[in-house]
């Protein structure tokens, strides 16, 4: 019904003629072929959110840690662990939601850079996805020894802990 209405229903230009009834079919195409585009930017935006709140809560601290000794102390143990665990926190759950596994946001954005035959595949495998947490977490209970996460995932969470730490530095010492 579309197509024929597109190309068969709708007007002439008055100037081009019939060749502008291409763009009935032509715009809303591309329109839609950027709705792939729109599902990873939404994917993306959780854990860009978590980075963000890790960020804002390293300047935080390099601020606070550079006024605390004009306020005649120095920044309270519990505030340093709390944002350190606000931080630790947010990273971790940021490249937790980025492992390409289904349903997490990793594999929507990965599902959005596959070519569109491999794309058709792993949508496919989405169905599997629940199935495949469920072992993963089932197999770190039964084999706890393999420390999967701390192999996994843990060395680059600490890696942007470090980035973390010297952004709060930095802060810190460029208003100190």
């Amino acid at each position: 019904g579309g197509l024929y209405l597109s190309l068969v229903g709708s007007p002439e230009d008055y100037q081009q003629g019939d060749t502008v009834r291409i763009m009935f079919i032509h715009v809303p195409a591309a329109w839609m072929s950027m709705s792939v585009y729109t599902m990873m930017a939404v994917a993306a935006a959780g854990p860009g959110m978590n980075i963000a709140l890790a960020f804002l809560a390293a300047i935080i601290v390099g601020i606070a840690a550079a006024f605390a000794p004009n306020w005649g102390t120095s920044l309270p143990e519990w505030a340093l662990t709390a944002f350190t665990y606000f931080i630790l926190i947010n990273t971790f759950l940021a490249l937790f939601n980025l492992l390409p596994i289904p349903p997490f946001d990793g594999s929507h954005i990965l599902g959005g850079l596959l070519p569109r035959k491999w794309a058709r595949h792993w949508q496919k495998l989405q169905a599997l996805g629940m199935t495949l947490i469920l072992v993963i977490i089932a197999a770190a209970w039964i084999f706890p020894e393999a420390r999967w996460i701390e192999k996994t995932i843990w060395p680059t969470v600490m890696w942007i802990m470090e980035f973390f730490a010297g952004i709060a530095q930095s802060v810190e010492l460029a208003l100190s």
